[in-house]
């Protein structure tokens, strides 16, 4: 490497050496490229029908599974004003229809192998749908109307040309040119392509000089060939041998969504339109100069930090499209060259913004260094596992649309771009930048299937305040980057924080049910299969073993284990356990024994109400009553104990299933739970001749509502016995029978009832998971 002296200065020399490591790597990946990229495009016969590249055959095989899309067609579209010479712009369109083969290509299949041929391409003429008789109003509906026609209308991949052209004539001087592509013929950089050449060729045409542009000496068709001929054997392999182990395992993206997933991907789709300003971008270019890294690298690790942050998964996947236009001579070919490659960042650790860059600026030169490979060459060599209704690799893409720009300047007429919204979406998200006067534009696309329009504008307003955040403060962790805009701010804070609500704010548990047991003390409060227990039976029960529970010393801040099946002596038990001011501690039979020694250990449960057949089980570190022994109940005293709890006291405790570390007791007060069944009771109001079902796992807080919801408003509730709860069908049998109208499930369980159900509950609640839509 040769320079004039003096070139290597201090400074200079002092980032060689600080960089030496990432130069190298450099090197060593533009070797690698030269291997492919250096090797001539051979030309090949005019008349002879060529194989498709890989990227064309993908989309060819995607046509012959779903025809009919126009989700890969390329439109664009031109507002000209001024004095419009139209012999002068066909001839222009003509003569770039004979110098690019592409534009006159047609694909056919032989004996079932999709093949390419050039046409001859004939004098074109342009017959300008006449507007200007409209009125404005009218005239711009119309022009939007046929602009979307055109975007929208599918090729078919077997006609003689996936080239459209379309003239609007909306005033004498005021004309909209729109031209569209099927993706198998171009790319975003080659309708940059057509745009200046056109123009170019119209100066040239109307100025009477002969046309100017370079002699093409590559055509698209040897570039398919040259492609199939080089990417094979051992040059092929070492590329998808990055890719198989960089994308081995990739995780689907987890976003939460407004609408279930549909079967198959529909494709349809929305815009939402996102600006950052002058300052902000001016900022982003030099956070990535100091740090060594491109804007788009910048971009990419912000978006990559915004998905982190919408789903918690630090395994990110973001597909972005390289031009793959490194061969010599095609360069100004228009043509379908593009590449996908696959950016998977780890953005484990909670590294600072500075280091998820580093991270993004490896992956990236790592991957450039690679796309080479096609990528449908990568996706037939990972074998993912295949769905109808997603991207088998990713599902969201980062487009900066950073291609030359040339200025074009036909004489005597005004052009301006018109922005076209097809309404489609490939993937779930993808976001589309520019830079354009200082400062950067673009949209997001997502599938309207999946978000809605309010979805997707918080979004771009998180990605937005994460982007301002970064480059205030790169040394902050990613995990605490503030994402959120002052106005959801506002509405977190303030505006769905004004919770305040009327309830019996000094009222226990207990309490609630003595007051309904004074309404309706022959009213029946529980059912077990045949047997039925009035208010004024149970609450007596209650009574008699709060006062033995006393005894032994329960009071206020007891802790009191129950290992006790759904039964008419579990319900008792937890009221009397609050009558004494103690709080229960769920202990499920059904856990391993070191689990439940270890919450008794922990919540140093000192008394524990069991049934005898778990004598066995555990043991307290204080006395074990048996509350299925008759006994147990005689007593005397059988009105309610005086003794005053405070609201604020512990009501009971329950246990977190420890998936994640350690099971760790989560106590809840008397107020808490009342507060929540206030609201839920003028959420869901009962009605009369209403029955409530008790299936759920003490252990589990669903239990709580199931309990206590209906007790304490005078609504029967029905225990469904152990194995009953195991058994669907005799689970709806028994629900039947007895007219249970309020349910409480888990979304597995509710498939299999309704499954079973012709006859639906008034009320299913759905929990702990989210619930299949096609369900309700």
């Amino acid at each position: 490497m040769n320079a004039p002296r003096g070139t290597l200065t201090p400074a200079l020399s002092e980032q060689i050496a600080k960089h030496k490591k990432e130069i190298i790597g450099f090197l060593q990946r533009a070797n690698a490229r030269l291997e492919i990229s250096g090797t001539p495009i051979p030309h090949i016969d005019d008349h002879q029908p060529s194989p498709l590249s890989f990227a064309q055959e993908r989309l060819w095989l995607l046509e012959q599974l779903e025809p009919g899309r126009s989700v890969y067609n390329l439109t664009r579209a031109v507002r000209i004003t001024g004095p419009l010479d139209i012999g002068a712009l066909e001839s222009s369109l003509s003569k770039l229809i004979r110098r690019h083969e592409s534009l006159r290509t047609k694909f056919v299949a032989v004996e079932g192998r999709p093949l390419q041929c050039a046409t001859v391409h004939e004098s074109l003429r342009l017959n300008p749908t006449d507007l200007s008789a409209l009125l404005e109003e009218e005239r711009k509906e119309q022009t939007t109307r046929l602009l979307l026609k055109e975007a929208r209308q599918p090729f078919d991949l077997s006609g003689d040309r996936l080239f459209r052209l379309r003239l609007l004539k909306e005033h004498d001087d005021v004309h909209v040119l729109i031209f569209c592509m099927h993706h198998m013929i171009t790319d975003a950089w080659s309708m940059g392509i057509f745009t200046h050449e056109l123009w170019s060729l119209y100066k040239d045409f109307v100025n009477g000089s002969a046309p100017t542009l370079p002699e093409l000496t590559v055509r698209y068709r040897e570039y398919a060939v040259w492609q199939r001929r080089q990417l094979q054997g051992d040059v092929l392999e070492a590329h998808l041998a990055y890719w198989k182990q960089q994308l081995a395992d990739a995780p689907y993206l987890d976003l939460s969504m407004d609408r279930p997933r549909p079967a198959t991907q529909g494709f349809r789709g929305g815009r939402q339109p996102l600006e950052l300003p002058p300052a902000l971008t001016a900022a982003l270019n030099d956070l990535s100069k100091r740090e060594g890294v491109t804007l788009f690298m910048t971009l990419l690790a912000a978006f990559q930090l915004l998905l982190y942050r919408h789903t918690g998964q630090e395994d990110i996947i973001v597909a972005a499209p390289v031009a793959n236009r490194e061969q010599r001579g095609i360069e100004g070919v228009i043509g379908f060259f593009v590449n996908t490659i696959a950016l998977r960042v780890n953005l484990s650790g909670q590294p600072s913004f500075k280091e998820l860059l580093r991270r993004a600026r490896e992956v990236c030169l790592d991957g450039y260094a690679h796309q080479a490979a096609p990528f449908e060459k990568v996706v037939e060599a990972l074998n993912p596992r295949r769905e109808l209704n997603r991207h088998p690799i990713f599902q969201t893409m980062l487009v900066l649309q950073n291609t030359p720009r040339r200025p074009a300047n036909p004489p005597g007429i005004r052009l301006e771009s018109i922005e076209i919204d097809n309404q489609t979406a490939q993937f779930d998200l993808s976001l589309y930048l520019r830079e354009r006067e200082g400062k950067l534009l673009g949209f997001i696309e997502y599938s309207v299937d999946l978000f809605d329009a309010a979805t997707i504008a918080r979004m771009a307003g998180h990605y937005h305040a994460l982007l301002e955040n970064a480059v205030a403060d790169p040394d902050r962790s990613i995990a605490t980057m503030p994402m959120l805009s002052a106005p959801e701010r506002r509405q977190l804070l303030v505006e769905w924080n004004n919770t305040a609500a009327e309830y019996p704010r000094d009222t226990c548990i207990h309490e609630l049910f003595e007051a309904q047991v004074e309404r309706t003390p022959e009213a029946i409060a529980l059912e077990l299969e045949n047997e039925r227990l009035t208010y004024r039976d149970l609450n007596g029960r209650g009574n008699r073993l709060a006062y033995e529970l006393k005894e032994l010393g329960v009071g206020p801040g007891k802790l009191v284990g129950v290992m006790v099946e759904r039964s008419f002596e579990m319900v008792t038990s937890l009221l009397a356990i609050l009558k004494t001011g103690g709080a229960y501690v769920p202990l499920d039979p059904g856990y391993p024994t070191e689990r439940l020694k270890f919450m008794i250990a922990d919540a140093e449960i000192a008394i524990l109400l069991t049934q005898r057949k778990f004598a066995h089980r555990i043991a307290a570190r204080g006395p074990t009553l048996f509350v299925d022994e008759p006994r147990r109940r005689e007593s005397k005293r059988a009105g309610n104990p005086r003794n005053r709890v405070a609201a604020d006291s512990p009501a009971y405790v329950i246990y977190t299933s420890g998936s994640t570390g350690t099971p760790k007791g989560v106590v809840a007060l008397h107020r808490g739970a009342v507060n929540r069944f206030t609201w839920m009771w003028k959420t869901y109001p009962f009605k009369p001749d209403e029955k409530n079902c008790l299936k759920t796992s003490l252990s589990f807080v669903d239990s709580v509502w199931e309990i206590f919801g209906a007790l304490l408003r005078g609504v029967p509730t029905v225990i469904v016995p152990e194995l009953t709860a195991k058994d669907p069908e005799r689970l709806v049998g028994y629900l039947a029978q007895h007219r249970v109208t309020r349910l409480v499930v888990v979304p597995s369980l509710l498939r299999e009832i309704l499954a079973q159900c012709h006859d639906p509950r008034k009320h299913l609640s759905d929990s702990g998971k989210p619930g299949p839509a096609a369900s309700w």
